[in-house]
């Protein structure tokens, strides 16, 4: 007996995860060579639109920028998006050039 199953099912697994969903923007800030030796950092913030309009302070979190490709390799690997991820590393190619793949 064959079973029909809809589209839809599969989409959403097969389809890839948002993994930053949540995150609203990203930045992209100098730091000490001892932190990344890039001597940049990423800040993703992460809230909702309505505390962040209002001036609440919205949570983040903060990758060093030598970490950022491989940190979007391991998420597309994982079957997750990571745009916030790719917004970071064309924000830091556009300060220091290109980055190579290890």
């Amino acid at each position: 007996m064959a079973r029909f199953y809809g589209k839809s099912l599969f989409d959403d697994v097969l389809s890839k995860k948002n993994w930053e969903q949540g995150v609203l923007r990203v930045c992209i800030e100098a730091c000490d060579c001892s932190e990344d030796p890039f001597g940049y950092r990423a800040v993703f913030f992460t809230g909702d639109d309505a505390s962040s309009k209002e001036g609440g302070v919205a949570n983040r979190f903060i990758v060093g920028a030598s970490f950022l490709l491989q940190r979007k390799k391991n998420l597309m690997r994982s079957g997750y998006e990571a745009p916030m991820t790719e917004k970071a590393i064309a924000l830091l190619e556009g300060k220091i050039g290109s980055l190579a793949m290890a």
